[in-house]
């Protein structure tokens, strides 16, 4: 038995080749540009130079650092973690064997998706969630093994700032915006059902961007400010001037707005 295309299905296949070769640039471009590591000035060269009075001050500022976004930092990946995992249980479990034909298609696809998401959720490092107790179990009874906390301290401040910037970064977009255009172009090819393509066009896009604006990244500003002054002696600690000296876990005000008063959250 031979299969007609609709009109639509034939426009859509029509501009496969073109969408596909769009979204292979979307990733090289983002490729081009993603975030690199932020060492461009070791943080750690001045240490041995620090008194010993001065190194217990920068090791407390960083710790001080870690506790104020800890709570953030740990429900944003035990939360997100949580939720793609049962995103996918719900997938592979539950809808997919229950339905048929695009539906089931979408459910697996985005099965994969979640359970992808979860992966990269559990294997990013994010040392905010346990870095200072680590610190705080360090021995410290010697001039030797205060420097080590620090050096320790600096070398989670950069693993976090890494990771901040890896979730904030053009790739993390880009993978998402790829996946949607390929799942979603896929699926108007081959069923011909706009309302199922638009879940796999959107749907895991948006979930993303809510996951990017929801995640912490403060270490990416405290790390740049550790490395700006390892070795001159004035490391930036915070100030209470400074906003992300006790930045709060969310924070919604009214702020002016052209309409009058507009909502701003604060994560």
């Amino acid at each position: 038995m031979t299969r007609t295309q609709s009109p639509t299905a034939r426009a859509v296949s029509d501009m496969r080749p073109r969408i596909v070769a769009a979204a292979l640039a979307l990733l090289s471009v983002a490729l081009l540009v993603a975030p690199a590591t932020v060492s461009a000035q070791d943080a750690l060269h001045c240490i041995d130079e620090l008194d010993d009075a001065e190194v217990v001050r920068r090791t407390r500022a960083l710790s001080e650092r870690f506790r104020a976004h800890e709570r953030h930092t740990r429900v944003f990946r035990i939360g997100w973690a949580s939720l793609f995992a049962g995103f996918a249980i719900a997938e592979f479990a539950v809808i997919g064997p229950r339905v048929d034909g695009a539906q089931r298609w979408n459910a697996y696809i985005s099965g994969v998706g979640a359970a992808s998401a979860m992966l990269q959720m559990t294997a990013l490092p994010m040392p905010g969630v346990w870095a200072r107790r680590r610190i705080a179990r360090m021995p410290d009874d010697t001039p030797e093994q205060r420097r080590e906390r620090l050096r320790y301290a600096l070398r989670a401040l950069e693993t976090a700032a890494n990771s901040d910037r890896i979730i904030h970064g053009a790739l993390s977009h880009a993978t998402a915006i790829v996946w949607g255009l390929t799942w979603g172009t896929t699926l108007s090819v081959k069923f011909d059902n706009r309302f199922v393509a638009a879940q796999a066009y959107l749907g895991g896009m948006l979930v993303n961007e809510l996951r990017i604006l929801t995640a912490p990244s403060w270490a990416t500003r405290a790390w740049t400010e550790a490395r700006g002054g390892s070795c001159w002696g004035r490391y930036v600690a915070p100030q209470p001037s400074d906003p992300y000296a006790h930045e709060p876990e969310l924070e919604v005000q009214l702020v002016p707005s052209m309409g009058g008063l507009g909502i701003q959250l604060t994560f």
